[in-house]
């Protein structure tokens, strides 16, 4: 079966948006009603980028990483019936990569968990920026920080808690809006925002002591 990514007169307002919408909810519908692979199929690889990303950026290791995203696609093939429309796929495919993710490193020894990535060398450099969810072209000129300085920042990041890392994830590296991690974390918007605020700061301490050593 073949899936088309074309419009209706219907999308024109906002036609990225609805397209994606009509396209995942196809997908879904054929997924959930006759676990049909293909479907499966394109939306994993339509999601695996930002998935891997999140995973990458909150346990720290790109091996686990792996792991872990392939733990959730697993999870959305079997508990796809549980979805029930009720927010957009996104959301709960956000919320499930959020709680794998905690779960990973909640059983997981503290040796492990503690291990920052590695970005020395430039094919893990190389790999590493393409995980980056936004598509833009480097400026060297705002390139401010090195390679030592990125690994405090990641492995600072690593060591917030929960709520600070995920809401940090989404909105730093995954550009959400405010609503829609609200959304995703089941939290308010103003709680988002005062995680995002003390996570933020921890970061800007160790990054000024970074400076100052």
């Amino acid at each position: 079966m073949m899936y088309s990514t074309s419009s209706d007169k219907a999308s024109k307002d906002h036609p990225h948006s609805d397209v994606t919408m009509d396209i995942d909810a196809k997908l879904i519908n054929d997924l959930k009603e006759k676990n049909d692979m293909e479907a499966f199929t394109m939306l994993m690889k339509k999601y695996k980028k930002p998935v891997l990303n999140f995973c990458f950026r909150y346990c720290g290791n790109m091996q686990d990483a792996e792991d872990i995203s392939q733990d959730v696609f697993i999870k959305v093939f079997k508990n796809i019936s549980s979805f029930r429309r009720e927010s957009k796929f996104t959301t709960w495919l956000y919320r499930l990569t959020m709680n794998t993710c905690h779960n990973f490193k909640r059983h997981y020894s503290a040796e492990r968990m503690d291990r920052m990535v590695s970005i020395a060398e430039k094919d893990e450099r190389e790999s590493y920026d393409s995980l980056e969810v936004k598509d833009q072209k480097p400026d060297p000129e705002n390139e401010l920080l090195n390679k030592e300085l990125a690994e405090v920042i990641d492995g600072m990041i690593c060591r917030l808690n929960k709520k600070q890392r995920s809401v940090i994830i989404l909105k730093d590296f995954q550009g959400k809006s405010y609503e829609e991690i609200a959304e995703i974390m089941k939290m308010k918007p103003g709680t988002v925002k005062s995680a995002l605020s003390r996570g933020r700061l921890q970061v800007a301490m160790k990054i000024k002591e970074y400076y100052e050593s």
